[in-house]
């Protein structure tokens, strides 16, 4: 199953919810969080705090309304491949956004725009997230433009998958040109409230 907008993910809940008997046919969830999109303006910019706060709240929401919907699955002997992921729709780099962008790199960023900005899942919002014993395997973490996530984040929300067999997780920790955030990276220290 793909969920890769709030749509879909509304209908995978009501779906679900009418007939259980489907449940035990998915065997993985391909979760694509689909953040705020941006202006063609902005992408000239790195991402402002204010994004970053809104796109971490949209990160949030999502997980714990997935992990709400899966709370009540029973566990099955093989279990469910959860895997997360997190995009804007301006993200993605188009064949003619990058030909603009090599014209004219100072006018777009591309993926260095959000290259600092780490997701994070807050443990003040571990409480409210609820244990799901459905999934086996999890998957976390970007592959192309997709956005990094916190580190000390992928383990909070390992945490709260009690079955958890295997996890693949793929992390950045080269950040060279700013220090400090390097090490609160290492230091799992979040920054969002």
């Amino acid at each position: 199953i793909n969920l890769d907008t709030g749509q879909r993910l509304a209908q995978f809940k009501q779906i679900t919810a009418q007939n259980t008997r489907r449940r035990s046919y998915i065997r993985t969830i391909n979760l694509t969080i689909e953040l705020d999109p941006y202006s063609t303006k902005a992408r000239a910019e790195f991402e402002t705090s204010k994004e970053h706060h809104r796109n971490n709240k949209v990160f949030v929401t999502t997980i714990q309304s997935l992990f709400s919907i899966l709370e009540p699955w029973p566990e099955t002997e093989s279990g469910i491949c959860l895997s997360i992921q997190a995009q804007s729709p301006s993200d993605i780099i188009t064949p003619q956004r990058s030909k603009e962008a090599r014209r004219d790199p100072i006018t777009d960023l591309r993926h260095r725009r959000f290259e600092r900005s780490y997701l994070q899942f807050s443990e003040v919002y571990l409480e409210g997230l609820p244990a799901v014993r459905a999934i086996t395997t999890l998957s976390l973490g970007h592959v192309g433009v997709k956005r990094l996530v916190l580190p000390a984040s992928c383990a909070l929300i390992a945490s709260k998958l009690p079955r958890l067999q295997r996890v693949d997780l793929s992390l950045s920790d080269s950040e060279k040109r700013d220090k400090a955030l390097r090490k609160q990276n290492r230091n799992g220290k979040s920054i969002i409230n």
